[in-house]
């Protein structure tokens, strides 16, 4: 089971396919912009010059995919 935005879901899809539904319900954008939130915080502790640049690669990679998501949703 997974907690997702306060519902518990079954991982293990029954008849219904209820997953693959909750899935496609999701607010991927706003997902995508806590992850870039993530990358950019673990970024900033990190002493590593390479990680940090690969975490920050990371969270411009999460923002650019939330703005298309966003775009098309929007219908601009």
């Amino acid at each position: 089971m997974v907690l997702t935005y306060g519902r518990i879901l079954s991982l293990s899809p029954g008849p219904s396919g209820e997953v693959f539904r909750a899935m496609a319900n999701m607010d991927w954008d706003d997902y995508l912009r806590q992850e870039a939130s993530m990358y950019r915080q673990l970024a900033e502790k990190t002493e590593n010059v390479i990680g940090k640049q690969e975490l920050l690669d990371l969270a411009a990679v999460c923002d650019e995919v939330a703005n298309s998501i966003e775009d098309r949703l929007t219908g601009g």
